[in-house]
């Protein structure tokens, strides 16, 4: 693990705590060269805004995580609407089929793969139909996963074989 500026305050290491004053006090003076005002330049002021500056940090890490995981369930519900699915089907039915991938990477799959996104949706529709479950509004699954993708030319430039 990188240590960071951030990480190393946290576990100031002894030679700072107990000998030289010096070096602690350089310390917050680094850590505070962008606040504004007399808290960048005034060990007192400095060394109190740095405090408070890493309590918030340590507070929003927990928040930053949950904001995540909120976007992620999101965009994943609003692709799964798209294909007549919920999202907790979805996520239920990619790990009973033993499919892992995570809310990140099925995110990344809605954004940028839709075709492939369409098919994993399709996998868990058809899993779920045999077993007798049936997601609300939902259509059959197509009999080929690959649909859509063969409609226009393979290679650009060979458009007069394909017409």
């Amino acid at each position: 693990m990188h240590l960071t500026c951030p990480l190393w305050v946290r576990r100031i290491p002894k030679i700072y705590r107990n000998n030289d004053p010096f070096y602690l006090r350089n310390l917050y003076l680094q850590f505070s060269f962008l606040f504004r005002g007399r808290s960048s330049r005034c060990f007192r002021l400095a060394e109190q805004r740095v405090i408070k500056a890493f309590q918030h940090m340590n507070a929003m890490r927990a928040v930053r995580k949950d904001r995540f995981k909120q976007l992620c369930d999101e965009r994943i519900d609003a692709a799964c609407a798209q294909h007549g699915i919920p999202g907790k089907m979805l996520i239920d039915g990619l790990g009973r089929m033993n499919i892992q991938l995570n809310r990140k990477m099925l995110q990344q799959l809605a954004i940028y793969e839709p075709y492939s996104f369409k098919s994993l949706t399709d996998l868990v529709k058809q899993y779920h139909s045999e077993l007798g479950i049936v997601p609300p509004n939902a259509e059959p699954p197509a009999p080929v996963v690959t649909r859509g993708l063969l409609q226009s030319p393979i290679v650009p430039g060979n458009r007069k074989y394909y017409e």
